[in-house]
């Protein structure tokens, strides 16, 4: 006489828990796939040397963020930057102001590590820039080499 083999189907009250599970497991699965997916990518802070800087500006492929004190924008400053000072109250909020459709090259006076250019950098990332350039050596290395520069006219 051959084997017999019963069959025995599993109570329902011990699948539920089973079923439960694995559908945790795949919606939990799925929904981190899709976080992963729509996480903003991390952005890239890109140093470039005076010259690398001067031939974005040229080309119209950046905008100029001068985070120095409104007295040595005064004395000095690359043609058609934007001045918010770095250490200003209401700082990051004015970054959320600015126009977004140019990447921004980030200066202050030396561009040294730690600086307030590299501060305004880490702020410009916070607050969502698709992509950012931080000028080496800042405002005197850009002067240093020649580049063109204006000043305001003094007021009477």
């Amino acid at each position: 006489m051959g084997a017999q083999f019963v069959r025995m189907a599993a109570p329902s009250f011990m699948m539920r828990p089973a079923f439960a599970v694995l559908a945790s497991i795949l919606l939990c699965t799925a929904c981190s796939r899709e976080e992963a997916r729509s996480a903003p990518p991390a952005i890239e802070i890109v140093d470039v040397t005076p010259t690398q800087a001067a031939d974005l500006i040229a080309r119209g492929e950046a905008r100029v963020l001068d985070v120095r004190s409104p007295e040595e924008f005064a004395l000095g400053h690359i043609e058609g930057a934007i001045n918010q000072n770095v250490n200003a109250e209401g700082f990051v909020s004015a970054l959320e102001q600015l126009p977004d459709d140019k990447p921004f090259i980030v200066h202050c006076a030396a561009g040294s590590p730690g600086g307030r250019s590299r501060r305004a950098t880490e702020a410009l990332q916070s607050a969502g820039a698709s992509q950012i350039y931080h000028l080496n050596g800042g405002f005197s290395a850009w002067s240093r080499e020649g580049h063109p520069t204006v000043a305001q006219a003094a007021s009477d």
